[in-house]
């Protein structure tokens, strides 16, 4: 492209669920850099779906980023959307820091002179 971005078109994402492998479980629309999905869209607006969709494809291709576009609108910048895959890694934190959480209140612990859990 114009960036010198590498870019495909409807690449086929292979899903694998245990011991079956589909080669081509969905096509996206756009992967840059083999890193972003890109979702085209040209509708009224967005639905909860399309945002879902998008996540799921994230999930299924162990990517992070994803952008749905818009072209439905006056201005680009308006039929934008980045939605965000929170791979395991992050969940992993997330986990730690509500167990340290949890056991900071069973353990008990003093916030401004007054004992908590």
């Amino acid at each position: 492209m114009k960036r010198g971005l590498r870019v495909a078109r409807q690449e086929p994402i292979a899903i694998r669920y245990g011991e079956v492998l589909l080669e081509a479980g969905f096509r996206a629309d756009l992967v840059v850099e083999d890193r972003v999905i890109v979702e085209i869209k040209s509708i009224e607006s967005f639905a909860a779906v399309h945002k879902k969709q998008l996540m799921t494809y994230l999930r299924l291709s162990d990517k992070r980023l994803g952008l749905l576009i818009n072209f439905n609108v006056v201005l680009i910048k308006d039929g934008i959307t980045r939605v965000v895959n929170c791979l395991e890694e992050v969940r992993a934190q997330r986990r730690k820091v509500r167990k340290v959480i949890r056991l900071g209140f069973r353990v008990g612990f003093v916030v401004d002179g007054h004992e908590v859990g």
